[in-house]
């Protein structure tokens, strides 16, 4: 009976593996450049609101810590699985920095590797069917992560989409009924619509001159020091937005998804802040994770 016992909690732990295996690797797929952070407690929250029973399951098994440790293994094996690749005969690092899971399995052969006999098991056992998906071309992270079942799945969140609008706008210098007002609506709603959010250079392409140029006609009663001001405020946001933008695209958009389906403002800016500062940058003064989330929030209808 104990040894029973011992190979459910065992599978358990290894199919919850396999599940959190393929989120990463979606995850890495999704980043623009290099590897996404491994982050424990963001990839525990991502598997709590896709895979709520298999999770359930696995607090009632007191087994968390143990899932949540086999995590922190895998990181220690792909960073141990990045020394393995040095630099080509031309100085330059590999192309792209990303492991494929065959990588990962070759560097645990060697005897130097960071990781326990427990997640040695764990881990090839949770990938053995998946190299032959991979072997055949057959194989599709993305659908596989994304996959909505509503009996296994957090509900569905709403954004304040127009109040994250209205916020990522404030404050304005102008008088809410003023003719500088409404020109600023009227020319952030054009460029707003334009974003898609998958060109990161969008914003960057922005010149504010041409923009009013264009519109000389649109605004006449605007005196030249009005448009003075008006140029000033629109360089302001769109500088504002060519910021944040490095920060919106280490998100990946598998993750973007996963925010706006099941994460509330306070959530969102968590994780945003967590997987960001993992990244390298400085949440504390140089990037407003409140403007990433309104960034995000304002372009969710891109996505849904």
């Amino acid at each position: 009976m104990a040894s029973k016992n011992v190979q459910e909690r065992e599978s358990l732990l290894h199919d919850t593996l396999s599940l959190a295996i393929t989120l990463l690797l979606t995850l890495d797929e999704s980043a623009k450049s290099g590897s996404y952070p491994v982050v424990p407690s963001v990839i525990i929250w991502v598997m709590e609101n896709r895979h709520r029973r298999l999770m359930q399951k696995i607090k009632d098994a007191c087994l968390l810590d143990d899932f949540r440790n086999l995590i922190i293994e895998y990181y220690s094996l792909r960073d141990f699985s990045f020394q393995l690749h040095p630099l080509d005969p031309h100085g330059a690092t590999r192309p792209t920095e990303r492991l494929l899971i065959k990588e990962l399995r070759d560097a645990l052969d060697l005897p130097a590797t960071p990781v326990s006999d427990a997640f040695r098991l764990a881990f090839l056992s949770a990938t053995s069917e998946r190299l032959k998906f991979i072997a055949m071309g057959d194989i599709d992270f993305g659908g596989g992560v994304l996959a909505f079942n509503p009996e296994d799945s957090a509900p569905v969140f709403e954004h304040d989409v127009a109040g994250c609008i209205a916020a990522s706008r404030s404050p304005s210098p102008f008088a809410p009924d003023s003719a500088l007002a409404a020109a600023m609506v009227e020319i952030l709603n054009d460029l707003e619509n334009r974003d898609d959010g998958f060109d990161k250079w969008f914003w960057e392409g922005v010149d504010v001159d041409a923009e009013l140029a264009w519109r000389e006609g649109l605004y006449p009663h605007l005196t030249d020091g009005e448009t003075s001001q008006l140029r000033a405020e629109l360089k302001r946001y769109v500088d504002a937005q060519i910021r944040l933008e490095p920060a919106w695209q280490t998100l990946g958009s598998i993750m973007q998804i996963l925010l706006g389906l099941h994460a509330d403002d306070s959530v969102a800016m968590k994780i945003i802040d967590t997987v960001l500062s993992a990244q390298g940058f400085d949440t504390a003064s140089t990037i407003s994770i409140e403007g990433v989330y309104l960034m995000f929030c304002r372009r969710l209808p891109l996505f849904f």
